[in-house]
């Protein structure tokens, strides 16, 4: 999975934002989800884009469950296999 952000970096640090900050924010959602069945925990959950797996859906997720707590989330991006990825961002008005 790739999280990506977007804005201006720190003139001190030359940093969006450190990755241990990143992987911080983003370790419990993968955690949750890691050795389990995705469909098993949405129905746990009750997280309708987890019941229905994609990786669209699971991209879409993510995002979601990240915006508000990465300042600047730009996309989400799963990779399924080296040749195939879905990634999710929304439109900026």
């Amino acid at each position: 999975m790739d999280v990506n952000l977007i804005g201006d970096s720190n003139p001190q640090t030359g940093l969006l934002m450190d990755f241990g900050d990143i992987k911080k924010v983003v370790k419990p959602y993968t955690d949750m989800l890691d050795h389990w069945c995705i469909n098993e925990v949405g129905e746990e959950n009750v997280i309708d884009l987890l019941q229905n797996l994609s990786s669209e859906n699971l991209a879409q997720w993510f995002f979601h469950e990240l915006k508000g707590k990465l300042l600047g989330l730009y996309s989400v991006v799963i990779h399924e296999i080296c040749t195939t990825r879905s990634e999710y961002r929304e439109t900026f008005d």
